[in-house]
């Protein structure tokens, strides 16, 4: 009868724990994405019952990375508990505070009357977040992107309102970080359009849309050609010559530009013109840092690299196509 009893015991507490692990993160002991999906949807009903507001705040850490890079991730680990208690004290207590993934988090403010009841929220945290850290005895700084979206007004799914919070969230990240943007029906605009581009651009590497061009780089005191600059060049049948002010406001997943950089710089390998081999593969350094933010803002940007090969966004009619 005993042995039964704590069979039963174990097994109940082993329950427990499999539950827990199925809706709080297991580093800062908030709620993950799936509970704070859940318990959103929840509050979004109630805000349609009852005529109130739904504010949720999507959240990034500025330069989390390189706090994982300088520390390590034991250190960035310790820092995102850090973190996540500055954001709880910043919120009331039956609101949700929730780490979704990696460096973002979400929070969910029930039973508010309008958009500017989160401002106060997001300053808070924002100001919380200007702070100094302190890791392995040394002070720390980051910011935080916020992107602010209205329920049941900008999304009535949480998935979707979830979404726009985030896209809001990127608008904040390209106005200079450490600050907060709201959703608003353009932004989706441009998402939408963005997942559009995406997908053109992907496809351009199959239908071999996009043209490499060579420049020579010639030492003015020897005459001798010391390298090469290496231009790209996107013609889409659906979109037609691209400009670089056409895509300004897009940005591509650093997976999808890996993707592109690697398809591209195989292609000038296969492709060479007077540029070596090897430089055509050190091209792939400056493709990846260089190619999407100079193609897209229209401003050129020269990359140096180990071998002697640059990046640029320049066009030259006497730069030679490699197709």
């Amino acid at each position: 009868m005993q042995s039964t009893v704590v069979d039963v015991t174990l097994r109940k507490l082993y329950e427990e724990k499999l539950r827990y692990q199925a809706n709080f993160d297991q580093i800062t002991d908030l709620p993950n994405r799936v509970l704070a999906l859940d318990r959103l949807k929840g509050v979004l009903s109630g805000a349609r019952r009852h005529g109130h507001k739904v504010g949720l705040l999507f959240m990034d850490i500025d330069h989390f990375k390189k706090i994982n890079d300088t520390h390590g991730h034991a250190t960035g680990d310790r820092f995102l508990a850090q973190a996540a208690e500055r954001i709880v004290a910043c919120v009331r207590e039956e609101d949700t505070v929730a780490r979704l993934s990696g460096d973002e988090f979400a929070v969910v403010l029930s039973d508010i009357r309008n958009a500017r009841d989160t401002e106060p929220v997001a300053h808070k945290i924002l100001n919380a977040f200007s702070r100094p850290f302190i890791l392995d005895g040394q002070e720390a700084f980051v910011g935080a992107s916020i992107g602010i979206a209205l329920g049941p007004d900008d999304g009535d799914d949480p998935e979707l309102l979830l979404r726009n919070a985030d896209a809001a969230m990127y608008e904040a990240k390209e106005q200079g970080r450490h600050t907060f943007r709201y959703f608003t029906r353009e932004l989706n605009e441009r998402a939408v359009e963005r997942v559009r581009i995406e997908a053109r651009m992907h496809r351009g590497l199959d239908e071999d849309a996009f043209e490499i061009r060579y420049q020579p780089l010639v030492e003015v005191r020897s005459g001798r050609i010391i390298g090469a600059e290496a231009l790209v060049r996107w013609n889409d049948p659906e979109l037609g010559r691209v400009k670089p002010s056409f895509t300004s406001t897009y940005r591509p997943s650093s997976r999808r530009l890996m993707v592109m950089a690697s398809g591209l710089v195989r292609k000038a390998s296969r492709k060479r013109s007077f540029a070596s081999c090897n430089a055509a593969l050190a091209c792939l350094r400056a493709v990846m840092s260089s190619m999407v933010p100079a193609m897209l803002s229209g401003t050129p940007a020269v990359s140096k690299v180990t071998s002697p090969c640059w990046w640029t966004s320049r066009s030259d009619p006497s730069a030679q196509t490699i197709r």
